[in-house]
């Protein structure tokens, strides 16, 4: 059980990443790799979410 807690926090941290990007680009005014770190961080979150529920 804690485990599959562990695990679960751990893979919805990792969407985090781009999502910092995502702020950091806003802030440059950088809107195309914005978008490509919005795009990424989605991706990011169904595989997350995938893992998550496939280990579970």
């Amino acid at each position: 059980m804690f485990r599959s807690i562990l695990f679960a926090v751990y893979a919805m941290l990792i969407p985090v990443v781009p999502l910092y990007g995502v702020g950091h680009y806003r802030k440059n005014k950088d809107r195309t790799k914005e978008i490509c770190c919005w795009v990424l961080f989605a991706l990011q979150l169904l595989v997350s979410v995938g893992s998550v529920i496939a280990y579970v």
